[in-house]
């Protein structure tokens, strides 16, 4: 896979990381393009280290593909972008080959933070060992029964972004480019109504909330009575949205803890395979993953309080979300919770009571009510 990097002295380098020697479940075929540049790799990454200076606690990181078929139209996608790509963290994107000058032109505000790399879709993976070709991602179309009726099961391709989130921040963390010691994978639609609102602005304030040993999922809805709690018995499955609390549009976590996160996810993908059970949805499978693994996850909890009031930071009016900005990332419905994570690492929380752990079992309503509604309290401190 082929990477551009840019930095503050406005050099620009291709260089790749290896991806072979890898047990492999089917064949792959590595593109032309990614093999012509995979010489240039070695000297190009000394290069960068040796000529970037800028350091970040955390990275942001982002991917977008252009598919010939997508779940949205590609100008929505490209409107989300600018929102997306005009803040002051710093980030990695990875991208198709052809749309590195439009990052590169988003991101002409921050070169000197900015890592963009050039990757094909069919070098993404979900781990280091189990490889599936395109032919097994088409497959699983077959098992989304409600992506096939509302539209979105229209390329396989989209399964296989979806569940190579986790490997594309190791790739990141691989090269760790600003010395990050937190790395937050963020979706471009997590930015689809901000506008320029973020605009010149670092969304991740507060990096101290993430921690050092965890992957962080965030939940979009609280927890349902019997549910799932049922899910602890069985914690492989695939019944398609609203079956799982988390999302997978954000991600954090400490540098330690990606790796072996990717680890556990891949290990869930090969037990969903050998039970014949759909890989379609990434949010399940990350649920499923911290569910399995206790110590590995943290999940946010949904009573925990990340500023004041109660603005409405999704399909809101500007002035609604530039109060989110000011006061507050907590606002009314279930859906929306996903589009306010960032407002947590915005503003902030108290790393003592804002996390519980999936793997340690679901509690019930009545051990832990605080799971299972809004409880919303004063600012944080």
């Amino acid at each position: 896979m082929a990477k551009v990097l840019l930095f503050a002295l406005s050099i620009t380098a291709i260089f790749l990381l290896d991806l072979t020697n890898h047990n492999t479940i089917r064949d792959l075929s590595t593109p032309p393009t990614a093999l012509n540049l995979r010489n240039d790799r070695e000297d190009t990454i000394l290069q960068f280290k040796n000529s970037n200076n800028y350091t970040s606690t955390s990275t942001v990181v982002f991917g977008f593909f252009q598919l010939k078929i997508s779940n949205h139209p590609s100008d929505k996608y490209f409107a989300w972008m600018k929102s997306a790509m005009c803040t002051t963290d710093a980030v990695v994107v990875f991208t198709s080959p052809d749309l590195m000058s439009h990052f590169q032109e988003l991101r002409s505000h921050a070169m000197d933070r900015t890592l963009i790399v050039p990757m094909d879709v069919s070098e993404i993976q979900v781990g280091d060992h189990s490889h599936y070709d395109d032919v097994f991602w088409d497959e699983q179309r077959k098992y989304d029964i409600e992506g096939r009726e509302n539209g979105n099961a229209k390329n396989g391709q989209i399964y296989k972004i979806w569940h190579g989130k986790t490997w594309l921040v190791n790739q990141a963390i691989q090269i760790n480019p600003f010395h990050s010691e937190k790395y937050v994978y963020m979706d471009i639609g997590l930015f689809r109504d901000e506008g320029i609102l973020f605009c010149n602005k670092t969304v991740v304030r507060h990096p101290e909330v993430i921690p050092e040993d965890r992957v962080v999922l965030y939940p979009y809805r609280a927890l349902k009575p019997y549910r799932d709690i049922l899910r602890d018995k069985e914690p492989l499955w695939s019944a398609g949205f609203w079956s799982h609390y988390t999302s997978g549009g954000m991600i954090s976590g400490g540098v330690e803890a990606w790796p072996k996160f990717m680890d556990r996810m891949e290990e869930s993908v090969q037990l969903y395979v050998e039970r014949g059970i759909g890989v379609f949805d990434d949010q399940v499978m990350m649920q499923s993953t911290c569910m399995r693994n206790p110590g590995m996850c943290m999940v946010v909890r949904w009573d925990s309080p990340y500023g004041e009031g109660d603005g409405e930071c999704y399909t809101g009016s500007q002035e609604a979300l530039q109060k989110c900005i000011d006061s507050s990332g907590w606002r009314s419905g279930s859906m929306c919770e996903f589009f306010a994570s960032k407002y947590r690492l915005w503003h902030g929380g108290d790393v003592k009571t804002m996390y519980w752990d999936p793997g340690l079992g679901t509690p019930s309503q009545e051990e832990d009510p605080g799971l299972y509604s809004n409880l919303q309290t004063k600012t944080p401190t």
